[in-house]
């Protein structure tokens, strides 16, 4: 596309490069661009500007997009340089103006605006009343507000701008001529842009066109922008020539007929104003030749017909008197304007030092607001630390009075911990006594069940809670074992506890999930009524391990995660237990057994009321028979036999003796000195007793 533009132009390609990026930059639609480069084909194989200007109106239609024509100006011949400069929207030069108003009593400003920050827009002038102090002051249709009474409105609302606006009787307005003005049909449309000589087809181009205010958005009324691309090899085609110290500049002296300067439509007293962003005001001749020698792309600035006067060849020849009164006029009129500058200039430096005074003023303001909030933050900061002093003070006395409380307690528990090991120690040996007894017994016992029974039977093994405990640390002691170690398939119980520690209960492996564990209670332990067993005392109701199930109240732990928990005292118990909660890993493994028929509250209250009467019914059961299954049910049946032919020997023998001694008496015969009533009757109780005793070890 550049290419072709270049050749058909006739410009070098990076002139069109830079059109071509300009465009890229403003127009974001394709079909747009697309049409504005059918138009300047169409410009160039027709050469009509008139269609294109028109064209250009149609397609830039946003004031975002008004540089374009200066973009476009390199790409136009030679020839038409000025007519295009004439037919420029007068948008292209606007400048910044300052419009001074003063507010009447009841009297209106004259004019009415539209936009704001809601549309995503600027403030734009929308209507002028002709007759108004505004439109005398030079304010127009299309002119955009930039500022007002110093405040700048790019980011105000609309109805900011009309506060700002009735907030001073003086209002001084910055504006600049767009010559475009926003639409909408409905509230939620895009914002549509139209030229304002098209809002009204004959008044409103007459305002814009044809009205002098027109160009005074140039540097002058005869100023005029032109860019003149001098092709290799040739020159510009005109000379030129320093004005008269009365007239100072440069002039255009002389053109070359059919040079680039006369297509160009320059003028023999035209004066140059600007060449390629160089003031030609005080510069000499020869500076103003390599300036215009310097490069092949030119862009002016013409001040049209300034120097005239001075080529006529007509012209009277001015006396000496009339060239000194021209010269001191034209100084007046140099003192006139540099006075004028130096007013503006003061005004511009006393508003400069208004807006400094006020952002001072602001900024002490803000720094006072600011101390006195980084006061009261300190003041804040002092209460709360005072009252944080005071809170640490408290929590310390409230600490010292609980450490002096939990020294208290710690003693009255090692107190009564002393005197619970005194009276155990004394019920122990208590106990070993009754144990000793007791065991005598069973020996006899054990006599009499050998010599009653004709069955070969395993000797039974009477275990003490002494030597069961030292059997049973003899065998497992406190081992540790991995997780994998106890296998779930394999497991037997009798490889970890002896026999007296299982006593006949069912053992079961498993596998509870490692914050599962808190929810079980348990007492019992070694020095307690339980004799070194943990006994399960509560089992949290909706917990892992109660929704799992396998673990209930009265079941003893015997092992977790490899640790034995048999003889073991109550603190390393929990211990044990915390310690495989925290483990890392999903389970731990717990081996229990599973508690006996009778009741759990039954027996932790006959151990607690009578230890010695619960170790002898214990240690009267623990009778390690080891016998086969035929075995077991023919010693079951000869006890059951003899216990009932002792019990009908027991009931019949009082009475048969009975009436043997009325017989004797009827017969006046002396009882027998061998044979009582009373050594029977013991007798009969002491086989009765021996029998049931048989009866109940072959269960």
């Amino acid at each position: 596309m550049e290419q072709q533009l270049a050749k058909e132009f006739n410009e070098e390609f990076p002139v069109v490069e830079n059109f071509e990026i300009k465009v890229h930059a403003l127009i974001d639609d394709l079909s747009e661009r697309e049409a504005l480069f059918q138009s300047l084909r169409e410009y160039q194989h027709s050469l009509d500007l008139k269609q294109l200007m028109e064209d250009l109106r149609n397609l830039v239609n946003t004031p975002g997009k008004m540089s374009i024509y200066e973009a476009l100006r390199p790409l136009i011949p030679v020839k038409h340089q000025l007519d295009y400069e004439r037919m420029l929207p007068p948008a292209v030069y606007g400048k910044i103006r300052v419009i001074r108003l003063k507010r009447r009593a009841n009297e209106s400003l004259g004019f009415a605006v539209r936009g704001g920050l809601e549309h995503g827009i600027g403030v734009y002038v929308s209507h002028v009343d002709p007759e108004s102090q505004a439109y005398h002051q030079g304010l127009r249709v299309g002119d955009q507000i930039v500022r007002v009474n110093g405040f700048t409105i790019e980011q105000a609302i609309h109805d900011e701008v009309l506060n700002l606006l009735k907030a001073k009787s003086q209002i001084v307005l910055k504006v600049r001529y767009i010559g475009m003005l926003p639409s909408k049909d409905r509230g939620d449309d895009f914002v549509r842009w139209q030229f304002v000589d098209r809002l009204d087809s004959g008044k409103a181009l007459q305002h814009v066109l044809e009205d002098a205010y027109a160009r005074t958005y140039l540097l002058d009324q005869r100023d005029v922008k032109l860019f003149i691309h001098i092709p290799v090899g040739m020159g510009l085609g005109c000379s030129i020539c320093s004005g008269p110290p009365e007239h100072p500049g440069i002039f255009i002296q002389s053109i070359k007929q059919g040079s680039l300067a006369e297509e160009a439509g320059l003028e023999v007293g035209d004066q140059i104003i600007n060449v390629n962003g160089t003031s030609f005001f005080g510069i000499s001749h020869g500076e103003a030749v390599v300036a215009l020698k310097g490069s092949r792309q030119l862009e002016f600035i013409i001040r049209k017909g300034a120097g005239a006067d001075l080529f006529r060849p007509n012209s009277p020849v001015l006396s000496t008197e009339e060239l000194r009164e021209r010269e001191r006029l034209l100084e007046m009129k140099e003192m006139a304007i540099q006075r004028e500058r130096e007013k503006i200039e003061r005004k511009e430096r006393e508003h400069k030092l208004l807006e400094t005074e006020r952002k001072r003023e602001t900024m002490e303001r803000k720094l006072r607001e600011k101390e006195a909030r980084h006061q009261d933050a300190i003041s804040r900061l002092k209460q709360q630390e005072q009252e944080t002093k005071k809170e640490a003070e408290e929590r310390k006395k409230t600490e010292e009075q609980a450490k002096r409380d939990q020294e208290e307690k710690e003693e009255e528990i090692l107190q009564t911990k002393q005197e619970h090991e005194e009276s155990m120690t004394k019920m122990q040996e208590e106990l070993l006594t009754l144990q000793e007894r007791e065991k005598q017994q069973k020996e006899r016992l054990k006599e009499q069940l050998t010599q009653a029974s004709s069955f070969k039977l395993q000797k039974p093994v009477l275990m003490s809670p002494a030597s069961s405990k030292t059997s049973s640390q003899e065998k497992t002691g406190t081992p540790y074992f991995d997780d994998d170690a106890i296998s779930e398939t394999d497991f037997d119980p009798e490889r970890y506890f002896t026999h007296e520690e299982i006593e006949g209960r069912q053992v079961i492996l498993l596998k509870i999930r490692r914050n599962g564990l808190r929810d079980l209670s348990f007492e019992g332990g070694t020095g307690t009524a339980l004799r070194g067993k943990i006994i399960v005392t509560h089992v949290m109701e909706g917990g892992i391990v109660h929704m799992q199930g396998g673990i209930h109240k009265g079941d003893q732990l015997m092992m977790v995660d490899g640790h034995s928990l048999v003889d073991v005292s109550m603190d390393e118990a929990m211990r044990l237990v915390d310690e495989a909660a925290d483990r890392v890993g999903v389970h731990a493994q717990l081996v229990v057994a599973k508690a006996g028929p009778k009741e759990y509250e039954d027996e932790v209250m006959r151990s607690g009321s009578n230890s010695t009467s619960e170790y002898r019914q214990v240690e009267c059961y623990m009778l390690d028979v080891h016998v086969s299954a035929q075995e077991k049910a023919i010693l079951l049946l000869f006890g059951f036999v003899k216990t009932h032919l002792s019990l009908i020997y027991f009931l019949s023998s009082p009475w048969s003796l009975m009436l043997h001694l009325v017989l004797q008496i009827s017969t006046k015969q002396q009882p027998s000195k061998n044979f009582c009533f009373f050594d029977t009757l013991l007798i009969s109780l002491f086989l009765y007793c021996t029998n049931l005793t048989i009866f109940q070890f072959g269960f």
